[in-house]
Parts: C-alpha cells; structure tokens; sequence
C-alpha cells in the first residue's frame, strides 16, 4: 500500500502541475524579441494518463491493485460534438505486489463521459469486456485541468471495478476556458419587514389597486409566453380570450377600457395616490407625486435595471431581494434626510415602498412561472418610467446605457457595408494594418458546399501571404511587422474543416499545403508567395540581424498569423441547464461573432477600424443568394472591440502577461476628449451639431454577461406610441422578444417582423423552421384577433416573409418589386412621396446610364433563392419617420443611393478596382444634408425632441441561442448616422410576402410535423 500510496501522489503532482513556459521571456513585445503566445489549433490526437486502483476478484478472492495508465484517443467526427471517439491505452503497476499490466481499446462517447471495449491482462493474458465512465464531477474537472473520476467495470471478470483520477496530458488550457458557475447566485438577505396596521381604507385601497395594475402591466407588455398546439388559432385563443376581456372590460377607473395604455396610466396614478395618502393627503398632491417619482428611480436603478440586466442568465436564488434590501436602505435614508414628513408619515411612506417593492416580487415570480425559466423573465421598465420619460433620444439612450452598463460614444465615422462589399473591406483591411489586424469570426471555410477547397477563403489565405510580403518588404524602413490574428470558435473550425488554410497561415515560412487533384494551380500559387515571402525575410538586413539574436523560432512567431481556436470541446464544463434535460458539456455553446478589426488603439480614435458583420469567409456569402450587412465605425466606439478581445482571451485561459501586447489595455492620452472636438470641428462642411451615437455589446460565450438581451429588450418595450419598428431575421424564434413587440404595438408602436420563406431560410433544418412557422403563426393570429384594439391606439404588428423574385444584386429588379408591393396596411406606415414614385420609375434608365450590369464575386449560374441572413434592426418614433418620408428630397437620397449601389458592384475581373466603402458620393452626402437641414428647420423645439432614430447591425440572431449559448455583437447607432440604413430598410418590406392568415404562412413556410414540433420543443435553447 505504502507504494502504491507514493504512486498515486507522483502520479496525480505530475499530471496536475504540468510545467508551462517561462512567461519572463515571453513577456516581451515582438520587437526586443519577445513571442506572442497564441492557443493554435487543438490537438487531433489528445493524450490522457492517471492513476486507478483496483479491486480485482479472481475465482472471488479479492485482491488490490494500482496501476499507471497511459493512452491516447482520436474523436471520430467533430470533438465539439463529442459523440464518439477511439480509445487505445495501457496500464502497468502492482497486483498484490507483483508487476501487472494490460491494455484497452475503447469506444467513447466524450459528450456522455461513457466508453466501452476490450481489456486485455497480461498477467492473466484475458480479455474481457469493458464498461467506463469518466466524470469530471465540478464545472473544469475534480482538480481543475479537466481531471475526471475515472470508474472501470469489468462485468465478465468477477465484477472487477476500479476507481482513479486521469488527467489531459496536452491542449492549450484545458478546464480553463468557461466559467467555473453555470448560473448568477443572487445574494439572499433577509431586510427587516415594516409591520404597519393600516388603519387609512383609501391607502389600503391604492395599494391593492396598484398591485392589480402592476399584474396586468406584466401580463400586456409581454402577452403571451409559449402556448403549446400544433394549431396556432387553438394555442393563441386561451390567452387572447383572457386579454380581450379585460380589454374590454369597463369600470369609473377605465371608461375606455383596460387598454394597456391606460394600464400604464393608473398604474403611475395608484402610486402617485399611494404616497400622498401615506403622506397625509386625501388626494394626489404634490409632495405625494415628488416621493413616487423619487420611488420610481430607485426602484429603477436599484431593482429592475440590475435584475434586468440578468436577462438571458440563469439565477440562482432567483429573486429580488438582496436588490430590494439595497432599493429600501435607498429610500428610507431619502425620506428621513431629504424630507420633512413627520415620523408616522415616513412609516407610511416606508410601508408604501415596501409593498411596491413587494409588487415587483410578485410580478417577477409570475413572470418566472410564464416563461418557465429564469433567464427569459423581463421585469417591464414601466414599472418606474412614465410615458414622457422615454419619448426622446436622450432618454432612451440614456435608459439604454444604463441598462447595458455600456455608454454611447459620439464623434464617430460610421460606414454601411452590403453582402460581398465586406469580403472587399476584409481583403482591405489586413493590408491597411500596420500594428495588428484581428479576424474574430465565426466560419473561415476550408470546404465549399460541394467538398472542395473554398475559392473565398483561398482568396483571403492569399491576402494574408500578401500583406506580409509588403510588411516584410518595408521592415528594415519601419522596424514593424504587424501581428495577424484570427480568432475562431472550435465548432465552426472543425465542421468548415478551417484547419486546410489555417495550418499555412500559422506557419507560412514552413507548411507545405497539399490541395486535392484539380487544385494545381492553386497550390503552385501559394508555393509561389510563399517563396516570395521566404524571399523578402531573407533579403530583410534588420530581420536576418534580429534572427541572430532572438532564434529562428522567434522569426516563426513574427512572420504568421496567430490562430486562436477558442472554446475548444472540453467535456469537463457541463451543466444540467444547458438544455435542461441531461448533463450537456459547454462545447454547444460558441462564439458566433463576426468581427474584423485593425490598429485600434486607445491612443488616437481615429486610426484602425472595426467591421462588424453577420458574414464569414467563403462562397457562401458571395454570390446572387446572401442577403447580409455589415457596419464599420472609427472613433471611440470601436474601442471596445479591443477590450471584448482581450475579455475572451482571458476567459480561454490567458494570463495577463499572455495577452498580446497590441491588445493590453493601456491608458487614454490627456488629450484624447481634445482630439474628439477637433474631429466635430473639422467636419466640413459641419451639417450637423449632433451626428449620432455608437454603443458596441457583447454577448459573452456561455454563462457571461449578456448585455445584447437587455438592449433589445429596452428598444422592443419602450420605443414610443407611433414608433415604426423593422425586426427581420433568419431565425426569428425568441418568443420573449416577440411577446414585447406585440405588446409595444397594444401601445400604437407599428411593428414590422420579418422572417425567411422556406427557399429564403439560410439553416434549413427542420425543427428551427419549425420553431419559426409556429411563432409566426402566433403572431399573426395575435395581430388578427387584437386588429381593433391596434387600430384605437394606433398600433399595427404585421408579419412578412421574406420573399425577393431577383438576386441581391438585381438593383432594378429589387426596387420594382418593392414598388409593387403594396400590402393593405402599408399606408398606415408610408406615407405617400411623389418624388421617391418618381424616381422608382426611372430605375432601368438611371442604372442603364451608369453602365451597370448585374455582376457577382461568384458564378451566376446558379440558381437564384437568396437567402435573408439579415442581423440588422432599424427603429423611428411616430414624427421622425413621418417627417423624413414626406420629404421631397428624399428622391434625390435614393437616386443618388442608387448610384453609390451601382458603384460598390463587383469588379468584372481580377484587374477591376475594388470598390471601397468609404468613397460616399459627394451627392449623396449633400443630399442628405439637404433634407436633414429642411426637416430640422420645419420642426418646432418640442417636435425636435421627438425624434428618435436608432439602427444596429451585428451577429445576434432572434433566438434563444444567441440569447443564453452564444458569443454575440451587436452595434447600436442612435440619431442621424442610423439613417445609413434607412434607405435599404425602406425597399426591405416590398420583397416579402405579407401574411393575412396562417394558411398564407402554410404556403410559404409549411407546418411541421407534430414529431417535429416537439422536437423542436425540446431543443429551443439549441436551435
């Protein structure tokens, strides 16, 4: 025992402190010799060893054995799936203090921890079969490092069964690349309770009454959840019969009815009510109405912003509590330092507070129970905001920022980016960089559709061997060579088979790529520019002196590009709420940004650029059929890509000193606010005071910050009575996003949700279509039964798909089907502009004097089905989109907006000249100064303030996935820079079908089966 006790702490010492790299050295910049740490690609063979001890019984004698273990596995398909790997390992140690020893062929599922196969025993020379289960027991393994218990069972041998530790032996962080918690642990307080006997029958009387209108606030913000049926009219009629009812309904309090508008109304008029009771007075008074709104902040920063903030997170302890205890300290110091009420009066008023406090818990537990999880409940901001409180721009940012925790940055450049013009911009990108160019995205395709090498990808691999001849080239001039990086989740590495390109691009001076037959003339290229890469590090004086000094390896690490495959499948992070059906590893969830950005320094706001996408690098996103978009910013606001950067290295394992030197924080320069005011003055000519502002969110990977939720959510709920809200998407399946949309249109928002056909669908699969044909279905049946009660407040939520006759290039043909298409509803949203009619009309002839011809970077032999892979939501209150539609400019906006299309088309060859995105026509600039100077200049100060326009683009989908699983961005512009997509989300809704009933749905998207539908059920959240 005393030996096999030795073994076991040698054993578990080796395997648990694994010796790492000198990070003395390694923290260094490139330039005094340092190497930048990168995580590579994952192993394809993974090495694991350990220790076990056995209890062998043999013809039932009992004996003990320890052996060491050692083996080696290959995953059979992706290993972020996980659903089956080989196994092969050997075992040597003592059986009752004689040498023994054996080995294993196992089949494994990683994703289950299970295995089974053969066991061979030397001593005994038997084989028998073999049962395992490897148990990583907490989230990173028993020991960290993705250390499992490892239990063996050997059935046929007496029940032979073994217990023992085994470790990963290699792979970059293994068991440090999620978080260690699966869900947010609320605190738990216990607040004292004020205990009061209220003998006032008016104050009893206001806070039952509250509490009512706080319920139905909660129940007609959001109203409807997931109402289960095959049949939509079926599922929807419960809920619609309850809610028209007490619509309907009238009382003294409500004479028009229980709208939500007057919901909302008496809500704020109970509280109101309530604090002037308790302050003595017998009506609402002014002292009253100054404690509620007093009341209503705290309960908004101290409660509803920071539960709120959650959204998308499982709660542990999910309750208000440790947020109320904060929110009445809060008030009770207010009400006896900053007023005079006597003590009784106090009381009351705490007591008020206390119950409103109370309300909020009642309401956050009945939302709880209607979604069925935590991370979808949404606690309505209307519980603290007035109407006039968020129906300006500066309100509504501000709310928006708190909501986020983020701020919206001003002076910034912003530039709108259509389908194959980002592969431009991306080519342009890595050759602009002189310090660093980062690739964060979601899919470098090794593979087309047909299994062959990907043209796309190809192209970009070339770029890249490109920009580093030019930078090698210039280096003995510059003393810089930029640092390349690409950041890619494993799943998408593995199931695009990235690693063809990515194994050149991360040692260029040495791989040797070997493509398939056919692909001669591609492979003699890529030898060709890397001898001439070869060639211009030799020819380098300064490189060849600084390899002397530094080594050959520090050479290798400067002339590439640094591969981070992140999230890499790592069983040892498991939950039982990823899905809420089994223990399902982390490796579902993944980060689905698309970002591509370059120098980005906080040292200047003006050098480098961020492009943020919903595209990746391949033939699919080229061609007739990818409906897509990108924004690009330069100012302040794309700073914080470079910190969202730096926050994912650390969450893959990174250690502050591994941080890449050109994505380390360091300090803003005192004359940074300085340089912001130099751009505003420079503007010439300086059209506007304000242009607009920039947030940037970041959905984290997994159990993280989800702030992206919160700001939709915010915008779904808020956006002013009249407000036009445009929401299409490829997977609109969040029934929580939906639900707040229909009920912001119960307050006269226009609501526009736009979803694929089945030909339009980019993810075919059937229960995601599934998910989208019925949520559809819902909606439409919602915005049919609730027609009258829309039209009264002004409303309308109406559902289109997705339907263009053309590819995405076709100009003329995209806006001639737009301007046929003319819904009964439409002018209720358009109103009518001969000047836009006009120039509709002369299409053809102004693209024909242009010399446009309909040009792709990919074949056109294709069939044309494009497909809607639009991430893109565009937003207007009531006046702004009024007055900007009726203007008479905006015919010369669009005229000269169909020239800047024509001429970011496609070169016709190779030779062409690559459109770029930042040439913006001078008359489609003074254009829109134009109309913004006459709209500005008609309006009075008090229509000024009602203008509101925001507009984001990123990679987040209208699902549950992108909500709780995935790494997501998205770009929020506030004000005049959001018109840069007012234009397209104009001729958007004219190329879809706008659906009157369910059966128009059957027709373009066809129901599922009811297997289907269940499945789909089941898998929400993956979807």
């Amino acid at each position: 025992m005393t030996s096999i006790s030795l073994a076991t702490f040698l054993v578990l010492l080796g395997c648990l402190v694994l010796p790492g790299e000198a990070s003395a050295q390694r923290d260094l910049p490139p330039e005094k010799g340092g190497e930048t740490y990168s995580l590579g690609m994952p192993p394809v063979y993974k090495g694991r060893s350990g220790f076990e001890m056995q209890w062998y019984r043999p013809q039932n004698n009992s004996e003990l054995a320890g052996f060491y273990n050692l083996g080696m596995s290959k995953d059979l398909g992706s290993p972020v799936v996980g659903i089956a790997a080989l196994r092969l390992e050997g075992y040597v140690g003592l059986r009752n203090r004689k040498i023994d020893g054996g080995g294993r062929a196992l089949f494994e599922i990683p994703s289950f921890f299970v295995g089974g196969g053969v066991d061979y025993n030397g001593s005994d020379d038997v084989w028998d079969f073999l049962w395992t289960l490897d148990l990583p027991l907490r989230r990173g393994g028993v020991f960290g490092r993705g250390t499992t218990l490892a239990i063996r069972w050997l059935p046929a041998r007496d029940q032979t069964f073994s217990l023992g530790i085994n470790v990963p032996l290699w792979g970059r962080n293994i068991g440090a690349t999620r978080p260690k918690s699966d869900n947010v642990r609320l605190d738990y307080r216990d607040p004292f309770r004020l205990e009061l006997e209220l003998q006032d029958q008016l104050l009893k009387k206001a806070l039952t009454n509250l509490g009512e209108r706080a319920h139905w606030l909660a129940m007609m913000t959001q109203p409807f959840a997931e109402p289960e049926g095959a049949d939509a009219a079926e599922a929807m009629a419960p809920v619609l019969t309850g809610l028209k009812a007490h619509i309907d309904s009238t009382d003294s309090g409500f004479p028009r009815g229980h709208t939500l508008p007057e919901e909302i109304r008496s809500y704020h008029e109970a509280l109101d009510l309530a604090f002037s009771l308790a302050s003595g007075d017998r009506n609402i008074s002014d002292a009253g109405r100054a404690m509620s709104v007093k009341a209503r902040a705290i309960l908004l920063d101290e409660v509803l912003v920071p539960y709120n903030y959650l959204l998308g997170q499982r709660k542990k302890h999910d309750s208000l509590i440790s947020m109320v205890a904060i929110a009445q300290t809060e008030f009770a110091s207010w009400v006896l330092s900053d007023t005079k009420v006597i003590d009784q009066h106090a009381r009351q008023a705490f007591y008020v507070f206390q119950t409103l406090c109370d309300v909020m818990e009642e309401n956050r537990a009945l939302l709880r129970d209607r979604w069925e999880d935590s991370r979808f409940v949404w606690l309505p901001l209307q519980y603290a905001l007035t109407p006039d409180q968020h129906d300006s721009q500066t309100e509504l940012d501000e709310i928006i920022a708190k909501s986020t925790k983020q701020p919206f940055t001003d002076e910034n450049r912003v530039w709108y980016v259509i389908n194959e013009q980002f592969q431009w911009e991306m080519v342009r990108s890595v050759r602009k960089a002189e310090d660093y160019h980062v690739l964060w995205i979601h899919d470098f395709r090794g593979l087309n559709g047909e299994g062959k090498p990907d043209a796309v990808a190809y192209a970009q691999t070339l770029n890249y061997l490109e920009a580093m001849i030019e930078r090698v080239s210039a280096f003995d001039e510059t003393g810089k060579m930029p640092q390349y990086f690409i950041l890619l989740d494993q799943h998408y590495f593995e199931i695009n088979k990235a690693r063809l390109w990515l194994r050149l691009l991360s040692a260029p001076l040495d791989y040797e790529m070997d493509l398939p037959k056919g692909f001669e003339d591609w492979e003699l290229r890529l030898k060709e520019t890397q001898d001439r890469l070869r060639q211009a590090v030799s020819e380098s004086m300064l490189l060849q002196v600084a390899q002397s000094q530094y080594g050959e390896d520090w050479l290798k690490n400067l002339i590439k590009v640094h591969v981070n495959i992140t999230n890499p499948a790592d069983p040892s992070f498991f939950s039982w709420h990823s899905v809420g059906i089994l223990p399902i590893p982390d490796n579902m969830m993944r980060d689905h940004r698309k970002i591509a950005f370059y120098d980005i320094t906080e040292e200047d706001p003006f050098r480098g650029m961020a492009m943020f996408t919903g595209m990746g690098i391949g033939e699919h996103y080229i061609g007739p059929n990818w409906e897509d978009r990108a924004i690009m910013i330069q100012g302040s606001g794309a700073l914080a890509v470079k910190d969202a950067a730096r926050t994912l290295l650390m969450a893959q394992g990174y250690e502050p000193e591994e941080i890449p030197f050109p994505l380390r924080k360091i300090s803003k320069p005192v004359n940074y606010g300085q340089i912001l005011v130099a751009e505003h003055q420079a503007r010439n000519p300086d059209w506007l005071e304000h242009r607009g502002s920039v947030m940037q969110l970041h959905n984290e990977t997994g159990f993280h910050d989800k702030p992206v939720n919160a700001a939709k959510a915010v915008l779904y709920s808020l956006m002013p009575p009249g407000s036009i809200l445009k929401v299409p998407d490829s997977l609109w399946q969040s029934y929580i996003y939906a639900s707040l949309l229909a009920g912001s249109a119960q307050r006269g928002c226009k609501v526009l949700v736009i979803a694929p056909t089945l030909d339009s669908a980019p993810s075919g699969a059937a229960p995601t279509l599934a998910r989208a044909h019925g949520l559809m279905g819902r909606l439409i049946v919602f915005s049919n039964e609730m027609e009258e009660t829309l039209t009264e407040a002004g409303g309308l939520l109406e559902v289109g798909l997705y339907a263009p006759k053309q590819g995405v290039g076709d100009i003329a043909g995209r806006f001639k089907q737009s301007d046929k298409s003319r819904p009964n509803w439409l002018r209720k949203v358009y109103p009518d502009n001969p000047a836009v009619n006009a120039e509709l009309k002369n299409i053809d002839v102004l693209l024909d004097s242009l010399g446009y011809s309909i040009n792709y970077l990919s074949a056109d032999d294709v069939e044309v089905k494009p497909k809607i892979h639009l991430k893109a939501n565009f937003f207007a209150s009531g006046l702004a989109w009024k007055k900007l539609m009726e203007r008479p400019e905006l015919g010369s906006i669009l005229r000269a907006h169909v020239e800047y299309l024509a001429m970011q088309a496609a070169p016709t060859d190779t030779s062409g000249t690559a459109p770029d995105v930042q040439d913006v026509p001078e008359g489609l600039k003074a254009s829109w100064e134009k109309l913004i100077h006459g709209l500005l200049d008609d309006l009075t100060p008090s229509e000024k303030e009602e203008l509101i326009y925001y507009f984001s683009v990123g990679s987040t989908n209208m699902d549950y996935r992108s909500m709780v699983m995935d790494g997501e961005v998205m770009v929020l512009i506030g004000g005049w820079q959001s018109l840069y997509g007012f234009i397209d989300f104009l001729l958007l809704p004219g190329l879809c079908e706008w659906l009157e009933t369910t059966e128009d749905l059957d027709a373009l998207l066809p129901p599922p089966s009811g297997m289907i539908r269940a499945m789909a059920g089941l898998m929400k959240l993956t979807l």
